[in-house]
């Protein structure tokens, strides 16, 4: 029998309450895999992700170095650290979501649509504000590498001013809804 089938056996109300609380326990009963163990082996594999993009981007540098002016070369070692970098970012994203989905514990308590708006906001700021962190450091990496191209050049300084006007524009929004809500009391 697969998981699936057992899963759905159960009829929902097994899931949907909580144990009962335990005398001398303070906070209540939390849910172990999600609080702890989730974020933790994600902890682990960032880690191991960091660890692998510095050999990725020590590994580029050496080849930089030792490309002799080689234009081949460079530009592999180029592309080999952007490939790193851009890895690396990935795995601070996963990292990121994990971490809004294990500390909105709204999501579990949402009673009406204004409620679920207000996590699924409050999960798309977050998700969009690293998106942006990220952006912004392809747009810096991709300035350096221009190598004094003037319109590589532009175009790395019109992605870093769009994705800095474009987390300006989020955020302010994101102000002007949580000043709006906690003013009618929603």
């Amino acid at each position: 029998m697969d998981i699936i089938a057992i899963l759905t056996s159960f009829p929902d109300t097994v899931f949907a309450l909580a144990p009962p609380p335990v005398p001398g326990m303070v906070g209540g009963a939390s849910n172990v895999i999600a609080d702890e163990a989730i974020p933790a082996i994600v902890d682990m594999l960032l880690r191991i992700a960091t660890g692998i993009s510095l050999i990725f981007l020590v590994v580029a540098g050496f080849n930089m170095m030792f490309s002799w002016g080689d234009e081949g070369k460079t530009t592999e070692a180029r592309w080999g650290m952007i490939y790193a970098l851009a890895g690396l970012g990935v795995a601070i994203m996963a990292r990121m979501i994990v971490n809004v989905v294990v500390t909105e514990g709204s999501l579990v308590a949402v009673t009406d649509e204004v409620s679920l708006m207000g996590a699924a906001l409050t999960m798309l700021v977050t998700i969009f504000n690293g998106l942006f962190t990220i952006i912004i450091v392809f747009g810096g990496m991709r300035a350096v590498f221009a190598r004094g191209k003037p319109e590589e050049f532009n175009r790395a300084r019109f992605m870093i001013a769009w994705s800095i006007g474009g987390a300006i524009v989020v955020n302010i929004a994101n102000a002007a809804i949580q000043a709006v809500t906690s003013f009618f009391g929603v």
